[in-house]
């Protein structure tokens, strides 16, 4: 069963995060399945493409954020999907993850309703943030690489904390 869905930019790919910790990607035209990535012990709780496919970043309960770089010639190239990074920084669940439009910079949120940004660059936590009164279930990244933190029910900037990506 697929707890997470995600479809590429290029609308050719969807994945779907497992309970049991496998992303699977299928091809949108055919439904066929493309290839798995193996990398997280527990379900995959959220999973996003970048803007090209040829990477990808999935949250999951084994409390990890996991860097994928695909590949991708003509078909893709199954030896070269590889987990480039997992990293770690939440203490609970990982419900959530985003990334910016350029590549750098993931957002993930936890069941520990903690915030946490990451650089994928160098595959390590740069900031958290444990200000929220509940579980962070969905975190997004603005296209002009800014990253903003509120409370959306009371409309008002209870936290904020800017970053450029």
């Amino acid at each position: 069963m697929n707890q997470a869905l995600a479809i590429s930019a290029d609308g050719e790919l969807v994945a779907g995060g497992h309970l049991r910790g496998r992303i699977k990607v299928w091809g949108i035209d055919d439904g066929g399945l493309i290839f798995t990535l193996d990398g997280h012990a527990d379900r995959v709780a959220s999973v996003v493409f970048g803007e090209d496919a040829t990477l990808a970043i999935s949250g999951g309960y084994d409390k990890k954020v996991n860097v994928w770089s695909l590949k991708k010639e003509s078909v893709w190239d199954l030896s070269e999907n590889t987990l480039t990074h997992s990293m770690h920084g939440h203490g609970r669940d990982v419900l959530s993850v985003a990334l910016s439009q350029d590549q750098r910079v993931a957002v993930s949120g936890s069941r520990g309703r903690t915030l946490a940004i990451w650089n994928l660059e160098e595959g390590v936590l740069t900031h958290a943030c444990q200000a929220h009164k509940r579980d962070v279930s969905a975190v997004a990244v603005n296209a002009d690489g800014h990253h903003g933190v509120w409370e959306l029910r009371r409309h008002d900037p209870r936290v904020e904390d800017r970053h450029r990506a």
